[in-house]
């Protein structure tokens, strides 16, 4: 968690509008972002459950603070949208909202997505594995779902989220590393964790405990 939001909104907003313009006097027919599932994050009603799709964005003006990563990923696919629609011209966009993406990593600066894997191995969850359900992707499908949007007429003007099966528990997930990594895997929770213990914990890092 940055001191100040703005050390990753100004980034990705600034970072996007720099070079949509580039693409645009270059004549490039499409650009494909890729964003991020966080700008779903939130729903418009905390009080109305229901399903949420591609056209839902995260409410930036919801009662409880929107983390800065959440807010950046919403605010530079917000600008980018209103870049196609005022100076766009010929160029079309198409955006992919990935949902976690996991897969080998590159380095040792993880992503969260990743940070999730790591933390259940290290033994971040020894109180248990909280009650929640993550969506994931493979990293390698996440570039072909890119490239296929880059390619198909249809998605023009579309945002899709990448998302491959059902959502998987921290404790599936948990019970899957297991599996696969055996002894390694030592530290791994084997139960999932009361309610109140998550609460507790969430008064000490409200990131990691956070649910959509």
């Amino acid at each position: 968690m940055p001191g100040d939001e703005n050390e990753l909104i100004i980034p990705a907003r600034e970072g996007t509008l720099q070079v949509l313009p580039c693409l645009a006097r270059a004549a490039v027919r499409r650009v494909v972002i890729t964003s991020s599932m966080a700008r779903h994050r939130l729903r418009p009603s905390s009080r109305k459950a229901h399903p949420f799709d591609e056209t839902n964005w995260t409410n930036l003006g919801w009662r409880v603070d929107v983390q800065p990563y959440v807010k950046s990923k919403t605010l530079a696919e917000r600008a980018a949208w209103d870049f196609i629609a005022r100076e766009g011209g010929g160029l079309e966009l198409s955006v992919v909202n990935p949902a976690g993406v996991f897969g080998p990593a590159l380095g040792p600066d993880f992503s969260g997505s990743i940070d999730i894997i790591r933390a259940l191995l290290d033994g971040s969850h020894a109180g248990g594995a909280e009650d929640l359900f993550r969506p994931g992707r493979r990293a390698r499908r996440r570039r072909s779902a890119s490239a296929r949007h880059d390619q198909s007429p249809a998605a023009k003007g579309e945002r899709f989220i990448a998302v491959a099966g059902e959502p998987m528990s921290i404790l599936e997930i948990a019970r899957v590393l297991r599996r696969e990594l055996g002894s390694a895997a030592r530290r791994v929770p084997r139960f999932q964790a009361p309610d109140w213990v998550v609460r507790l914990a969430a008064r000490r890092n409200p990131v990691a405990c956070a649910t959509p």
